[in-house]
């Protein structure tokens, strides 16, 4: 069911975010266009339903079953994605297309305006109750997509719809009308649909097999680890293989009408329970887990990150991500962002939180538009029909916490199946193994405790003749959440992901020992996407950089000439009025400074007061004629300014052809001095110079 909102009010979809100069909010996205939380649509539509309901005189069974039960692990039926601006995914291919020109301010302010607002008391405003909120304005249209509409209900959403005329908070101060209109007939989950055609063919020979895929995050990505506080939910900065292999389990359920006994599935049993399929941590494209093998001295400012265990000095380990080559470490970061949510209370009348009911939590989580690699090994029968139902739904797919409203969703891309590498090389001493995943093992008395002993003892299984075997470690907790079983899994402790072991032994390895080695991985839990490493070729004395400042120092191509759609060419018109402003106000600063003191501050008022009133240079013109021979003709004259002013000479500053008229440039100037004139003035009768 597709759905266009256009507010006819200003409306506060307050984002529960504040800044020094905003009390409440809205959220905006990363280029600075606002859209309204897919959670807060939910929460409003579930309350018109109700209402609904009531005036039918109709049990509420079904509101339920549509949009979920608080407290409920079993989600509702609708899925529910945030509201954007009309057009949004052209809008923004667009503007990616001219290297984001136009700034996150430009943006917002286009699609955005501010109110103040305080408390009356007695006839004067009480203390401290001066409140300043951001308010996307009227007339912006916004779209979304309810999922999984069943056709039997669309006649009753369509009510639910109907009934839903204002949103957001403050509605009793005329903000928060809206008009909604709705379109689309029956909407379904096409994905079970089409995952029914996809059969499992066995290959007899069935070589050894390597998937490798991008996902690209389409909507905010929520994956939970254990961190935070009991109402804030943080996020992973990579996707773990335990959450490919649950959304990959989902499928084979779907597509095999799995519905009890699924673990006596051969197929689902082979891919998920055992370890005929390994899954892979997916990264950001193009980095990967920082070694931690690495380490610099942090008393010097560009010094090189070193080994560890080749310092004499005490060195401060690396951490995070980054892309590694023969000569430098580029560390890199995954977008994030904190979203506020509430539950409201009971009482819809009260039409907010109440200090005695209603939850306030954060939920942390990944950024869209940003792509993550990873890869699958397994048997070459098994990861072609994981391809297969990676590829239904043109590879659009939900995982992570919260798939039914605003987080989750994914695209699968550039998905390539090939024949595991059978050139099997050896390698010299030494080799580094860096663990991509985290490493669980157990001691003599089956306790998950990261043991370097146990290590070293899986180690040696692989390579003969070990001289040593370094390792620079950390340690972190591992706890899984089951969806079917609606459990989670014990809690573990493991070797961190980032753990590097330096191999160092005599001669060299033995053909096709690395390549067991990365296919079996180390320790235990390996079928769940645990214990997965990698051998990389490490080199000391790399150069130390940021990927993000690199980015930054590439200028941004000048292409806003060039946008085809009106809304981008009006904010890249204000965009450059507003630079040019600026540059003019910044030059009239400049040039008023050499001016303090030699104008009195009454006349300052009246020029300043001519010049507003003046609606082009002729008027002006007119206006200073009327001061010819008078006292603030001699004194402007004496300060070298009455020329300037009489033509309102401004400094050579490029000018903009979309300004409307010279005029308003060289008002805008002068405005701008007269100011800074002020300023100064008061400034210096507060210090009573």
């Amino acid at each position: 069911m597709k759905i266009t909102l256009e507010t006819q009010s200003p409306l506060l979809s307050a984002s529960g975010e504040s800044t020094s100069f905003i009390d409440a909010d809205v959220k905006y996205d990363n280029y600075g266009f606002p859209y309204i939380q897919a959670r807060t649509f939910k929460g409003l539509m579930r309350e018109s339903a109700l209402e609904v309901c009531e005036i039918l005189g109709a049990g509420k069974e079904k509101v339920n079953e549509l949009f979920g039960l608080k407290g409920n692990k079993e989600s509702g039926k609708l899925v529910f994605n945030n509201l954007v601006i009309k057009d949004y995914e052209i809008i923004t291919v667009e503007l990616e297309k001219s290297g984001n020109i136009l700034s996150r301010n430009s943006i917002r302010k286009n699609f955005t305006e501010t109110r103040q607002q305080t408390s009356i008391e007695n006839g004067i405003a009480m203390n401290t109750s001066l409140r300043k909120y951001r308010l996307i304005r009227e007339g912006i249209e916004f779209e979304t997509n309810i999922e999984n509409v069943p056709s039997e209900d669309q006649n009753f959403l369509e009510d639910v719809l109907a009934n839903l005329r204002y949103i957001g908070t403050r509605r009793n101060r005329g903000f928060g009308k809206v008009k909604l209109v709705f379109s689309g007939g029956k909407s379904t989950n096409n994905l079970d649909g089409d995952l029914k055609g996809i059969v499992f063919k066995e290959n007899e020979s069935n070589p050894d097999a390597k998937l490798e895929f991008e996902i690209k995050t389409l909507d905010s990505l929520l994956i939970a680890k254990l961190l935070g506080e009991q109402n804030t939910v943080s996020t992973e900065s990579f996707i773990p293989g335990q959450n490919i292999r649950g959304l990959i389990a989902g499928l084979i359920i779907h597509n095999r009408d799995l519905v009890t006994k699924t673990h006596r599935d051969p197929v689902f049993r082979n891919i998920v329970l055992e370890s005929k399929v390994r899954f892979n941590n997916a990264f950001k494209k193009g980095f990967l887990p920082v070694p931690l093998i690495y380490g610099y001295d942090k008393l010097i400012s560009d010094a090189k990150a070193e080994f560890l265990f080749d310092s004499k000095t005490a060195l401060k380990p690396l951490h995070g991500f980054a892309r590694i080559s023969e000569n430098e470490i580029a560390s890199g970061t995954v977008s994030a962002s904190f979203s506020f949510h509430n539950s409201r209370t009971d009482n819809r009348l009260a039409g907010r939180s109440t200090r005695e009911q209603g939850d306030i939590f954060y939920y942390e989580s990944i950024d869209p538009g940003q792509t993550f690699s990873g890869e699958l090994m397994g048997t070459n029968s098994e990861l072609t029909y994981i391809q297969s139902l990676l590829e239904q739904n043109e590879g659009v797919h939900r995982m992570g916490k919260s798939k039914t409203a605003q987080y989750s969703k994914v695209k699968f891309e550039n998905l390539k199946l090939s024949l595991t590498d059978t050139n099997l090389i050896s390698h010299k001493s030494p080799v580094f193994i860096v663990f991509h995943s985290p490493v669980i093992t157990y001691n003599k008395f089956g306790l998950a405790v990261p043991d370097i002993d146990v290590l070293r003892k899986e180690v040696a299984l692989y390579f003969k003749n070990i001289k040593e075997i370094s390792v620079a470690s950390s340690f972190d907790y591992v706890e899984n959440y089951m969806g079917v079983w609606m459990s989670k899994t014990p809690r573990e402790a493991a070797f961190d992901i980032g753990t590097t072991l330096k191999v160092e032994f005599v001669g060299t390895t033995e053909e096709g020992i690395i390549n067991k080695l990365e296919t079996e991985g180390l320790g235990e839990r390996k079928s769940e996407g645990y214990g997965r490493i990698k051998i990389l070729d490490l080199k000391p004395d790399l150069v130390r950089s940021n990927e993000a400042e690199k980015n930054t120092l590439n200028p941004k191509p000048d292409s806003g000439n060039s946008f085809s759609i009106e809304i981008l060419k009006q904010i890249f018109a204000e965009q450059s009025e507003n630079d040019l402003f600026n540059a003019l106000r910044e030059k009239a600063i400049g040039a008023a400074s050499l001016k303090y003191g030699k104008i009195p501050n009454s006349l300052i008022s009246k020029l300043r007061d001519l010049l507003l009133a003046s609606k082009d240079l002729h008027g002006w013109t007119r206006e200073l004629d009327d001061l010819k021979g008078k006292k603030a003709h001699k004194t402007l004259d004496e300060a070298n300014l009455w020329e300037k002013l009489y033509t309102l000479a401004t400094p050579d500053i490029l000018v903009s052809t979309r300004i409307d008229s010279e005029f308003r440039i060289r008002k805008e100037y002068w405005l701008a001095f007269f100011d800074a004139l002020q300023v100064k003035k008061l400034k210096t009768v507060e210090n009573g110079k």
